[in-house]
């Protein structure tokens, strides 16, 4: 309620100064969202995309003076990957060497090209052969995806999926968020309660460079917290 009331003041004095209303939104917007990407972090960058469109051409150009560049080629798979264009990121991953294609990252990354495109078994099977020869791959990034993909229809598989990724990764806010919203849906709200609590705690004790990269997590495990402290008895 304060922090609505500060924002209110904060209007009306800007459209005092401004003399419209509207522009006084507008720059309340702009200085918020400099301040949450320099100290927050919740919103998303809005120059990424440019830069990766940028990046994007760069690599293209260098495709075409040497198609045979698996560098180039790599790094534009995970391009199209991260901009959730999985057609495109599978044909580049295809068409590198085959010592490249059975590493670890490019199993992995072509298992989650395989899920994005409607193909869940065949990319979990991709998946689990990556983290098969390399345990620790991305610190256990890969189990929480697996456990993404398993923790609608089978929790119990989700739940030793993110015990697994909490193996590899014991600072991850994600983890324990995720182990929350699993206990939650198996009906184990003490366990619930308590892993939101360890997200919390985790977040506290990660370094500053930590807490930007994990304050997601951090902010969702909080909101749980305070809804359960406000929600009425029974």
């Amino acid at each position: 309620m304060f922090k609505l009331a500060v924002g209110f003041f904060l209007w009306r004095w800007l459209t005092v100064i401004l003399g419209n209303p509207l522009v006084a939104i507008l720059v309340l917007i702009a200085v918020y969202y400099l301040i949450d990407r320099r100290y927050i972090g919740l919103l998303p960058n809005l120059g990424r995309p440019f830069s990766r469109w940028r990046q994007a051409s760069e690599l293209r150009r260098q495709l075409e003076l040497n198609p045979h560049d698996a560098d180039a080629r790599h790094q534009l798979a995970r391009i199209h990957l991260d901009q959730r264009r999985y057609g495109p990121a599978l044909h580049l991953l295809q068409h590198l060497p085959d010592s490249l294609r059975k590493s670890p990252d490019v199993l992995y990354e072509e298992g989650l090209c395989r899920i994005g495109l409607g193909d869940p078994q065949a990319g979990e099977g991709l998946i689990r052969q990556a983290v098969h020869q390399q345990p620790n791959l991305f610190y256990g990034e890969p189990y929480l995806r697996l456990a993404g993909l398993h923790a609608p229809d089978h929790p119990e598989q989700a739940l030793a999926d993110l015990r697994l990724a909490q193996q590899y990764n014991q600072s991850s806010c994600e983890a324990w968020y995720r182990l929350a919203a699993l206990y939650r849906r198996l009906g184990d709200h003490a366990q619930a309660r308590q892993a939101l609590h360890q997200c919390l705690h985790t977040y506290r004790a990660l370094p500053a460079f930590r807490r930007r990269q994990e304050r997601r997590w951090f902010v969702l495990a909080r909101l749980a917290t305070l809804g359960r402290a406000l929600a009425p008895k029974r």
